[in-house]
């Protein structure tokens, strides 16, 4: 029962935003309303915004799932503005390829011929500037995505981009 968490929980230390007793660290993020459009009141949005803040003390990558239309992805964005975070929202379909996500040698405008320079995708901007990142229908996405996401995603938090020669934690 929420109300019975929030009643029994203890005051949250400076830094920290949370419900009952499960807390993230504030982020910089300032958000207008500051998440205030989502009520986390409702009983159902306050069961489901402390499950998922109490999956996040494990410091490893959530997976909701439910029906779609339920709010899964409102209630990530609710918490990040909440919160204090920046989120990156990923829409995935089976026509992403991980380097959509991570990035790519681009042509440099305005330069000669063959001037290449690399250009990051928004998965490693996130993970460079420390962001939330929801990558939404990640059931959508190809075998060969999801395998390239499998080092950020699992124990080993990192992403290695060969073109770079180096390795970005999560």
């Amino acid at each position: 029962d929420v109300a019975a968490l929030r009643a029994t929980a203890p005051p949250l230390p400076p830094g920290r935003w949370g419900i009952g007793c499960f807390s993230v660290p504030v982020g910089t993020h300032a958000t207008e309303g500051g998440g205030a459009a989502f009520d986390f009141g409702a009983p159902t949005s306050a069961r489901n915004a402390a499950r998922t803040l109490r999956a996040l003390q494990l410091r490893r990558a959530v997976l909701l799932e439910g029906s779609p239309g339920v709010g899964k992805t409102a209630l990530v964005a609710a918490l990040a503005a909440a919160s204090g975070h920046k989120l990156v929202r990923v829409n995935l379909s089976e026509q992403t390829d991980i380097m959509d996500l991570l990035g790519a040698d681009l042509p440099v405008p305005g330069s000669g011929p063959g001037a290449f320079a690399w250009c990051d995708g928004p998965l490693l901007r996130a993970l460079k500037a420390g962001e939330w990142v929801l990558l939404d229908e990640l059931n959508l996405a190809s075998q060969s995505v999801l395998e390239g996401l499998n080092a950020v995603l699992d124990h080993r938090e990192e992403v290695f981009i060969p073109e770079l020669g180096a390795t970005f934690k999560a």
